[in-house]
């Protein structure tokens, strides 16, 4: 498969080489980490993003960025471009495989240019809400008619967990193929359990990831610390009341922005990972806190019940269990070393990028023969 040409259709991709934390989210990591893997692998790997300044081509990390410029007009669905700006770019990409993630417009567009030009398109479920009917009832009527196309005309559909496979099959009529998120193991030893202390949580000011139930949490654990790692970006009224919750509690440390390369300090020091969010696909936060030997402490989202059935931290169904288990990890460090231990391993054995990558690579060549 050396030299096949894939693109990642990412509008939002190039923020990670930014610096720009509120420019992009699990799904553009995601699709880095994959991408990298795969050019390692002798692919020809591309990107289509948005990046300030005119459109040209620049290439981070062996990855050649077909760029389009940010405009706040934007059009069609599209936050920053036009359709025929995103149609002339998947020409000048030039591949044999189109790639694009998360329900929207661009799913149809991508899905109909790879058919008109005889290429293989797949797409990538974000978010359980791609396929749970969310984003069909809440899309203008042309935004929901481009992505159900998109869907009949991707050759592959690949999801995150057995639950997007059965949303997906009685929802929609699809197979889907099961390719884990990527996420790497950092490099170097990890502090030992008893000498972290403190709560992390990371994520978007975004009603649904529901940041002002850390507030809350903070409120009734006075005596734990916490630090949120959030950018102040989204609705400005909702941003304000979230804010206004969290500059109220004393043991909450709010940090509004910090590179992505910059992360790893914090998950190296914490204890253990909260979250409060109330929609996800399989979130990457989880992933790097296991992968840094850190238990994760749940508020409703478990896919396909992982923190439960192989142990790798505690699933809450309100907020008084939440802050249960949090006490009783807090205090409890061997217990938190255990199942670091056991969580590592498995973020090791199944979403280090290179497993991920070769499954990516079996697929690309079933895809191919069609």
């Amino acid at each position: 498969m050396n030299g096949t040409r894939v693109c990642f259709v990412s509008p939002y991709a190039h923020a990670f080489f930014s610096g720009d934390p509120s420019g992009f989210g699990g799904a553009e990591v995601q699709q880095i980490w994959v991408g990298r893997a795969l050019a390692a692998r002798g692919f020809d790997v591309r990107f289509i993003s948005y990046a300030p300044g005119p459109g040209r081509e620049e290439t981070h990390d062996g990855i050649r960025f077909h760029t389009l410029p940010l405009s706040r007009r934007g059009g069609e669905g599209l936050p920053g471009a036009s359709i025929g700006s995103f149609w002339r770019a998947l020409a000048r990409a030039d591949a044999d495989i189109y790639y694009q993630r998360c329900a929207g417009t661009l799913t149809g567009i991508v899905g109909l240019y790879a058919r008109l030009h005889r290429r293989a398109f797949i797409f990538s479920v974000a978010n359980d809400r791609d396929l749970d009917g969310h984003f069909v009832r809440n899309a203008r009527p042309y935004q929901a008619m481009l992505y159900r196309l998109g869907l009949r005309l991707a050759h592959a559909i690949v999801i995150q967990s057995d639950h997007q496979a059965r949303l997906l099959r009685e929802g929609w009529g699809r197979e889907g193929i099961l390719i884990p998120s990527a996420c790497p193991i950092p490099e170097g030893p990890l502090p030992p359990a008893s000498g972290r202390r403190g709560v992390l949580w990371v994520g978007n000011m975004l009603p649904k990831k529901r940041p002002g139930l850390l507030a809350d949490l903070a409120a009734a654990l006075p005596e734990v610390p916490f630090t949120m790692i959030a950018p102040e970006t989204g609705d400005p009224d909702f941003v304000r009341g979230v804010m206004e919750r969290v500059k109220a509690c004393p043991n909450v440390r709010h940090v509004p922005r910090s590179p992505y390369a910059e992360m790893s300090a914090y998950y190296r020091d914490a204890a253990l990972l909260v979250s409060t969010s109330a929609a996800e696909g399989f979130p990457n936060v989880f992933l790097e806190a296991w992968a840094n030997r850190m238990p994760v402490v749940s508020l409703e989202i478990d896919p396909d019940e992982l923190l439960c059935e192989k142990g790798l931290g505690a699933h809450a169904k309100t907020m008084e269990e939440m802050a249960a288990a949090v006490r009783r990890l807090t205090a409890d460090p061997a217990a938190r070393e255990a199942i670091g231990e056991r969580a590592q391993t498995w973020v090791r054995e199944r979403h280090g990028p290179e497993a991920v990558a070769a499954r990516y690579e079996d697929l690309i060549r079933r895809i191919m023969t069609y």
